[in-house]
């Protein structure tokens, strides 16, 4: 196996994003990316790069200590090189929707606590052919100002 770069490519898309308070607790956040890419010598679609990936996130702030949100993100199909077969062939990764959450809870002017959960419902997707991810995961921790 041998990484080659390639010599040129072409980019261009959109983004657009919204933000809307509902109401004094509870606000959503939206985003949205469109991205074409192409070899400039092939002519052909970067690999891996979803032509619409976008996001839903809900936030709730009960409390000025307390935070938290629920983000859903969506990336559609995407092409890649199947390299268990001769010569390889160009095939299709599926589109996939992740669920997050996450939360802090300041203690303090100096001390915060926060937790985030990964991936909860433990999708299982590839942004690679042939290459996991990781299922469920959660962190957790103190933050600090100095």
């Amino acid at each position: 196996f041998v990484l080659a770069n390639i010599d040129q490519s072409h980019t261009q898309g959109a983004e657009a994003a919204v933000n809307l308070t509902l109401t004094k607790t509870l606000s959503v956040k939206t985003a949205y990316t469109y991205t074409e890419s192409q070899d400039e010598a092939t002519k052909q679609a970067l690999l891996r790069r979803p032509l619409n990936k976008g996001s839903v996130t809900l936030v709730y702030v009960p409390t000025t200590r307390l935070t938290t949100q629920v983000q859903w993100r969506a990336y559609s199909a995407r092409k890649d090189m199947d390299y268990s077969t001769y010569p390889p062939t160009v095939t299709s990764l599926g589109g996939y929707g992740i669920v997050d959450l996450a939360a802090t809870y300041r203690l303090s002017e100096r001390y915060e606590l926060f937790t985030r959960v990964e991936n909860l419902f433990d999708q299982e997707y590839e942004e690679v052919l042939g290459y996991g991810t990781l299922g469920s995961a959660a962190y957790g921790g103190v933050r600090v100002t100095l």
